[in-house]
């Protein structure tokens, strides 16, 4: 949270703390900030969504490559709808000045990125899921993780578009892919699952900066497709899959919340499989394992 604490106290925060737990203070002043894209989009989205409130506005620069940019305009995106005017000095520099945040009657869809299980369940096991409330379509400013369901339609899944949901159906024969994920970068340990039952080699690249995320995802990947069996290569910024037979054992979450909840889906396909730290998935979904009884039923 580094680059988010020095950001608030640079536009006039009070922040009496380096980490959590910490209490902020206003008022926010505003001004000139320069945030890295590098680790997170979710420092730029904060900065974002507080801006209209400040006294002098926010002109906000996103320095270097941006990860999950989608999330950004996502996040300009739901401000707008709320009447913020978001003026975009450069592809990665934005000027929000001070102004009411008008409010809005929304229906929220469902997450995308929670619909990337049952999906990969389907991929994993054969057959369908159908997942209600989630559009598959990708558009600008919208959930950018349901590029994941191209990612496995690439893969050999039909995806179909449905009245209010999406439904994931695969009947043949899983393929390698080679994707940069980038920008869809909380469902690669899902997305890893999926190619570790695939017939062919995967490479999943652009995931550098997940290597300081809830856990070190490219290693905590690679260390529990190992641990069953799996003939994995680590790159700085990526992974390669080989399909090999897997069988039962231990991975280890790592207290990562997307590592648990990926190698569970896995477990669905390989008999045997415990999860040391499972708990952690209740951070973002505390029903997981019911989904998953119902899945396997």
């Amino acid at each position: 949270m580094a680059p988010l604490i020095r950001a608030l106290r640079e536009l006039g925060a009070g922040i009496d703390a380096e980490a959590l737990p910490l209490t902020v203070t206003g008022p926010l002043r505003g001004g000139y900030v320069d945030v890295p894209g590098s680790a997170s989009s979710q420092f730029a989205s904060a900065l974002l969504l507080a801006a209209p409130r400040s006294r002098q506005g926010l002109t906000l620069r996103i320095s270097g490559s941006l990860v999950s940019a989608p999330f950004v305009a996502m996040t300009i995106a739901g401000l707008e709808r709320r009447g913020v005017h978001v003026e975009r000095l450069a592809p990665n520099e934005f000027r929000i000045a001070p102004q009411p945040v008008k409010a809005r009657d929304l229906a929220i869809p469902g997450d995308a990125t929670a619909a990337s299980y049952p999906a990969a369940a389907a991929a994993v096991l054969g057959g369908r899921v159908t997942v209600e409330n989630v559009d598959p379509r990708p558009s600008a400013g919208d959930q950018g993780d349901v590029r994941c369901f191209e990612v496995l339609r690439a893969m050999g899944c039909d995806v179909s578009t449905l009245s209010g949901g999406v439904s994931v159906r695969r009947t043949g024969a899983l393929y390698g892919i080679r994707d940069d994920l980038r920008d869809i970068s909380d469902t690669f340990p899902t997305i890893a699952a999926v190619a570790a039952c695939a017939t062919g080699p995967s490479e999943l690249l652009g995931l550098g900066h997940t290597r300081r995320q809830e856990s070190d995802r490219i290693a905590a990947v690679a260390a529990g497709l190992r641990a069953l069996g799996g003939d994995v290569t680590e790159y700085a910024d990526g992974i390669r899959i080989v399909p090999a037979p897997l069988h039962g054992g231990v991975v280890d979450a790592a207290g990562d919340h997307r590592i648990a909840m990926a190698f569970s889906i896995l477990g669905l396909a390989v008999p045997g499989v415990t999860i040391e730290g499972a708990e952690v998935t209740a951070k973002t979904y505390p029903g997981f394992y019911g989904l998953l009884e119902e899945l396997a039923s």
